[in-house]
């Protein structure tokens, strides 16, 4: 690898390994602390759009060890943050399954 890459490419590292993970709280803290360089580096508009890979992530690991599951400890094992998680786990749950 060419001398200064691990630098400029370790940002996109750690928010691999949050996709990869599918850890949305672990992906916002990365995002959100690497925010600078992602602008600058113009990328910051692809990494909003990760999000949806982080959660297919998410389910995909959340599938693959249990068979059978409430949405509100998908809603808990997913992170989701927000007003109403257990309907935001089951939209989600609705659209993977399409």
């Amino acid at each position: 690898m060419q001398k200064g890459m691990v630098k400029a490419l370790w940002p996109y590292f750690e928010l691999a390994n949050a996709v990869q993970i599918g850890d949305l709280e672990l992906f916002r803290t990365v995002a959100e602390k690497l925010h600078s360089t992602f602008s600058t580096n113009r990328t910051h508009n692809l990494i909003v759009r990760l999000r949806h890979n982080v959660i297919r992530s998410g389910l995909r690991n959340i599938g693959i060890s249990h068979s059978c599951i409430s949405l509100a400890d998908v809603a808990q094992k997913l992170r989701l943050n927000s007003a109403s998680p257990v309907a935001d786990a089951e939209s989600i749950v609705a659209k993977a399954i399409c």
